[in-house]
């Protein structure tokens, strides 16, 4: 399961760089033999088949079992730890991160934390719209959400309050005349699903749509973090986030921060890279096992002032191709390097 098209991209890179890569399940592991059923990657006239084949174990795992729920069950875990533990074979990115818990350890950081708006948990039972008085637009966030589906802005007005919720499928649209009202709908519309609560902060905006930054930060052969590539999200007419599925659209790094921030775009720039990688580094100290990559969302004003929103453990691919193609290597560059093997691309294959 998960984003074929990402393994096909992976295993293609890994050819031209000398690396076997393949796909394996938990199903396919063989407790005490030295082999395992996995897939590989057969070109046809047709176009690439996976097909089932006896492999030797793996150098190196990367996770990317797709779903919170598929990483949950017992067998996934089972097979986790059985590679990692019992067989020492180097895993990264062992898990999701959870949000709420990223929000908390960054707070505890003096410099990291005037990076992270107002944040708190959301108490279904007694939603705190008290926060309103304090800041007239929150979102909600899914504690366990992805690209923005669940995601509920509420924003006060002249007559009420506005709450609109985001799903994949549709935008729908609530008021509410007053805070009886609000707590009545939005248990509604949140139901018993854990949220988190966040300041809405006034974005920077691009031909009149606000913007955010993706940061996909990698290991690459150095084993040491690096910045490969920033990406600009631009909301949908429609949308209360920036997510491509939410209807949001991909905007050129240097056309919207030349248009924005003017001459001080290279300045931003480097002020978004170093960011991003204490940010990585830190959210790395706080998680168990090896994370070789994450992307990292974050807001900015006008002003230049940055924001922290979220990190991502299982990065979507990035839709720039020169991004794209940077990333593949990095993460077989990693894998490489966590394997003890080097590349060498002149003889067609890695060696210890």
């Amino acid at each position: 399961r998960g984003n074929r098209k990402n393994f096909i991209d992976l295993i293609r890179m890994g050819r031209k760089m000398g690396v076997t890569i393949f796909v394996l399940t938990p199903g396919g592991i063989r407790p005490g033999k030295s082999t395992v059923r996995g897939f590989i990657l057969q070109p046809r006239k047709t176009g690439d088949h996976f097909i089932p084949a006896i492999l030797p174990l793996p150098d190196v795992v990367y996770n990317r079992i797709p779903t919170r729920d598929a990483e949950k069950r017992k067998e996934e875990q089972h097979a986790l730890q059985y590679l990692d533990k019992t067989l020492g074979i180097p895993l990264f990115n062992p898990g999701f991160f959870n949000k709420w818990m990223l929000y908390q350890f960054l707070s505890r950081s003096e410099e990291l934390s005037r990076l992270v708006p107002a944040t708190g948990r959301w108490d279904v039972a007694d939603p705190p719209v008290n926060i309103l008085k304090k800041f007239p637009t929150i979102y909600l966030k899914p504690v366990e959400g992805l690209a923005g589906d669940g995601m509920i802005r509420i924003s006060s007005n002249s007559s009420g309050y506005e709450v609109v919720l985001q799903t994949l499928k549709a935008k729908d649209r609530f008021a509410a005349t007053d805070t009886a009202d609000l707590v009545k709908l939005l248990q509604r519309v949140a139901g018993t699903r854990p949220y988190v609560w966040q300041q809405g902060i006034p974005l920077a905006t691009f031909r009149g749509r606000p913007f955010d930054l993706r940061i996909l930060l990698q290991k690459g052969g150095s084993g040491k973090w690096g910045v490969t590539g920033i990406g600009i999200r631009a909301a949908g007419p429609e949308a209360i986030s920036t997510h491509v599925p939410m209807g949001g659209s991909i905007e050129n790094k240097e056309t919207v921060l030349t248009a924005v921030f003017g001459s001080r775009r290279q300045e931003i720039t480097r002020r978004i890279k170093e960011t991003a990688l204490k940010i990585a580094r830190h959210i790395e100290r706080s998680q168990e096992g090896r994370v070789g990559e994450m992307s990292i969302d974050m807001g900015i004003e006008k002003s230049g002032r940055l924001w922290f929103f979220e990190a991502n453990a299982k990065p979507m691919k990035f839709d720039e191709p020169d991004i794209r193609e940077r990333s593949l290597k990095r993460l077989i560059q990693y894998s490489l390097y966590l394997s003890g093997f080097r590349e060498t691309r002149e003889k067609g294959g890695a060696s210890p």
